[in-house]
């Protein structure tokens, strides 16, 4: 039995992963720990071209999130695998918890706006209508 949670450079997501461990260490379950690089793609139309290396940004966010969570995943006594994964970061959680048969996907909400969610789009809206296992949203 498995719980997968969805991390990020950021405060949700810390909220999440200590909900994730909470939940994982009381009922046993194994933990993956999923940083999903992603890169908007209205980022990419506005960049000056060719003067933006957007792989050396998405690894060197991915170096910021491992070690923002480091501290928190010490400590736990859940079994703790760690992936880094690349692609719309709804979509790439889902496929991986649906890839390893996750009993529950936890993700963190920044508690944005209707509108600012229509505009950027709602990752813990969109993994809660497309997982096929149970989906825990961490409020902050």
């Amino acid at each position: 039995m498995s719980i997968v949670v969805g991390i990020e450079n950021a405060p949700h997501s810390e909220v999440a992963l200590e909900r994730a461990i909470q939940l994982a260490e009381a009922l046993k379950m194994d933990l993956h720990v999923v940083h999903v690089k992603h890169i908007p793609a209205a980022l990419y139309m506005s960049a000056p071209v060719p003067a933006v290396d957007f792989a050396q940004i998405e690894d060197e966010g991915a170096s910021a999130t491992w070690a923002l969570v480091e501290g928190h995943l010490a400590s736990t006594s859940a079994t703790v695998t760690r992936e880094t994964l690349s692609g719309n970061p709804a979509d790439a959680m889902v496929e991986y918890a649906s890839k390893i048969g996750a009993d529950m996907i936890v993700v963190g909400s920044r508690g944005m706006s209707s509108f600012k969610s229509l505009i950027l789009g709602s990752t813990s809206h969109r993994v809660l209508h497309l997982a096929s296992c149970d989906v825990h949203i961490a409020k902050s």
